[in-house]
């Protein structure tokens, strides 16, 4: 009998596991798979280099029945997919492409922090719980590049940011983080 459990990473032995290369693409799908299972509307972009990794049908309030085919109190949000081993990174570009070359200065000028002009939310995904972290992007404009994900449980698995998506419910679960507090 097999004692590997859903939280297994690699078990060929074939790649690194610790690649995101492989990694980003396998937490990709599985953020869809999750919101999919959940009931939300949601798609992987195709187009890579975007700063978005998927679309995400949120609600300004919670759904009805009725509402299903109703385009009312519904948002699409730009979601970007982050791998959150210790803590979640709010930036991107840093590496991919024909042209990349680590350690130089034109590497880090490609470096830029995510803001609301190109994303609406980040999901950091714990690879090793598999627990997924929704964080709005306006909470970062007064956090720096990263932030732990210990600070951020308010953030884990809660749906209900999806399902709320409104200033004021937003609002009211920063202040449930130690930096806002």
């Amino acid at each position: 009998m097999s004692e590997h459990s859903i939280n297994d990473v690699d078990v060929t032995g074939l790649v690194d596991i610790k690649s995101n290369s492989i990694l980003g693409p396998a937490h990709e799908h599985f953020v869809v798979s999750i919101l999919m299972r959940l009931g939300f509307q949601v798609a992987l972009t195709e187009v890579s280099g975007s700063s978005y990794d998927c679309i995400i049908e949120g609600y300004s309030q919670p759904p009805k029945k009725e509402d299903l085919f109703s385009f009312e109190n519904k948002d699409l949000l730009r979601g970007q997919i982050k791998t959150a081993r210790n803590s979640i990174s709010f930036t991107g570009g840093g590496r991919g492409g024909v042209d990349r070359e680590y350690n130089t200065e034109e590497t880090e000028n490609k470096v830029y922090k995510y803001s609301s002009a190109n994303v609406d939310i980040l999901i950091g995904v714990d690879p090793t719980e598999l627990d997924l972290y929704l964080v709005p992007v306006k909470y970062i404009d007064e956090w720096g590049k990263s932030k732990a994900i210990s600070k951020m449980q308010s953030l884990k698995n809660n749906w209900d940011i999806l399902i709320n998506w409104n200033d004021n419910y937003i609002g009211d679960l920063k202040t449930e983080l130690p930096d806002f507090q």
